[in-house]
């Protein structure tokens, strides 16, 4: 899916431009980035990348520690979503639990889905280091 959906050749030559101003530099995209050129795909073609457009309500949700879909790819996305909202939780990374995480998520996915604007766009979610088991 990663090398099919791909990015256009103008992205992956920014992609390359940029990566070594970043923390992780090209890390972030490992091994996508080195796989695709050997692994058999299709590319889906400057289509399936075209922004999209829709009146469809949806809520979208991002975490700020999120390194592969922050928010403000959230934002990108949600220009061509006219009816939506965007519920940002601050201290969130990609995976975090959204019904552990807060119960105010909830709240929020509760009244976006009863049609009404979300009382909220920002929660602060708890950061938790998992300690390793003792052996």
């Amino acid at each position: 899916m990663d090398c099919a959906s791909g990015a256009s050749p103008e992205r992956l030559a920014r992609i390359g431009r940029e990566a070594d101003q970043t923390l992780l530099g090209g890390w972030i995209d490992f091994p996508f980035l080195q796989i695709c050129d050997s692994w058999p795909h299709r590319d889906l073609g400057p289509a399936f990348r075209a922004p999209v457009r829709t009146d469809v309500p949806t809520l979208f949700i991002s975490g700020t520690l999120d390194g592969r879909t922050p928010p403000t790819n959230a934002e990108e996305v949600r220009a061509g979503f006219t009816n939506s909202a965007h519920l940002v939780l601050v201290g969130a990374a990609h995976d975090n639990d959204l019904f552990l995480s807060s119960p105010r998520i909830r709240q929020v996915m509760i009244e976006f889905l009863s049609g009404h604007q979300p009382s909220t766009t920002r929660i602060d979610v708890p950061v938790v280091f998992d300690r390793p088991p003792n052996d």
